[in-house]
């Protein structure tokens, strides 16, 4: 028997249909955050911060920094003393914290591993700036990076300064934005960095191009990290048009 066309259509049964609750229209919560966390990254001129945590610079070889140099005369050569103390050489993702004598009105001196200043590179300085972050983010609230001029390196501190910055900044990144209940003590004491370095017109402008690749990560990050009736592929191709 010849079937009818009209019979031969095919038919979409009620469960493969798109759900109602799937509407066009992105829910008014599908915006993300593209700030990361409410810390504040500053640029200034090269000096040594007398308050707060500060951060300086030692060479492969124990070698000091200008920054370095100038708190180690601060500290009446304490900084020099827990150098050559310990396992710290300067070595390239080395690091060591220092409880600064009553005398200033420092909280810590964290003094960070540069290596090879001939080996300094962007994705160094980043790597830098991130450790930076997650060492003194539970620690103090205003931290101060003194970023030097290195003789053999070809990057210039401005250079470097717009690189710790992008570190920092990616390393900042919390999605928190369906925590109800964290005790007080695990969130982030770090409110301001102020990175201090030459030629600061330069390291402001570098770091206002990477502060664009930073809302874009941060944006793919929220994008992978909410459930997926918040994100599914209407609300998707909404916010990528943002």
């Amino acid at each position: 028997m010849r079937m009818k066309a009209a019979d031969s259509r095919i038919q979409l049964t009620p469960f493969l249909c798109r759900p109602a609750r799937y509407s066009l229209k992105p829910p008014a919560d599908c915006k993300t955050r593209v700030k990361g966390t409410s810390m504040k990254i500053s640029f200034a001129e090269r000096s040594i911060p007398t308050t707060g945590a500060v951060v300086v610079g030692v060479l492969s070889g124990r070698k000091l920094t200008p920054g370095a140099q100038a708190l180690d005369r601060k500290t009446k050569g304490a900084v020099m003393r827990a150098v050559k103390a310990g396992r710290f050489k300067g070595d390239r993702g080395q690091s060591l914290t220092l409880m600064v004598p009553a005398a200033t009105r420092l909280q810590r001196i964290y003094l960070v591993g540069l290596g090879k200043a001939k080996e300094m590179n962007a994705l160094h300085a980043q790597a830098l700036g991130g450790r930076v972050h997650a060492a003194l983010a539970g620690a103090c609230q205003t931290v101060g990076i003194v970023v030097d001029a290195m003789d053999g390196c070809s990057m210039g501190s401005s250079d470097i300064a717009a690189e710790i910055a992008f570190g920092a900044r990616l390393r900042s990144y919390r999605f928190d934005k369906y925590r109800t209940r964290e005790k007080k003590d695990r969130k982030p004491l770090l409110k301001n960095i102020k990175i201090l370095c030459n030629n600061v017109t330069r390291a402001r402008r570098l770091s206002a191009d990477r502060n664009r690749v930073a809302d874009g990560v941060f944006m793919t990050r929220d994008l992978v990290s909410e459930p997926s009736n918040v994100i599914y592929p209407e609300t998707l191709a909404a916010a990528a048009k943002t």
